[in-house]
């Protein structure tokens, strides 16, 4: 009875069994979600459009984490007191952790995949993620 109930689940409220997720499965998720993204060369995934900010995903597979990064750098220098500006982003912008490194604001999450992927979780996190950096490098340029 359990497998007939799960057929008629969509996709997104199936759990992905952890031992099953690897970057092939995140672009197969991406795919059916009409994200589009390329695996680079370093086996990563740049995720280009259908989110509000490129990002790139990695997989941790000792910690069970996907993490989702991605940078933004200034095209002018900006003179402003980096450490002060991300404390604010970090106080007021939730889901992306701010950094500043090398000239360009980065911002982290990490989603974890332990007990399995939660496919609406994952995609909704990963949207938000991407939005929340977005207006961090709104709130920078502002």
């Amino acid at each position: 009875m359990a497998s007939n109930v799960e057929a008629l689940l969509p996709l997104a409220a199936v759990l992905v069994p952890e031992d099953h997720i690897n970057i092939g499965r995140l672009s197969d998720l991406l795919n059916s979600a009409y994200i589009d993204h390329i695996i680079d060369d370093s086996g990563d995934i740049y995720v280009t459009d259908g989110v509000p900010f490129p990002i790139w995903l990695s997989i941790d597979t000792e910690a069970k984490l996907i993490l989702m990064s991605t940078f933004f750098e200034p095209e002018a220098e900006v003179t402003i007191d980096w450490l002060t500006k991300v404390n604010q982003l970090n106080t007021s912008i939730m889901v992306a952790q701010f950094s500043y490194a090398e000239g360009c604001l980065w911002g982290r999450y990490w989603i974890t995949f332990n007990g399995g992927l939660n496919v609406r979780h994952f995609i909704k996190m990963l949207r938000r993620f991407a939005g929340a950096f977005r207006a961090g490098v709104e709130e920078l340029s502002a």
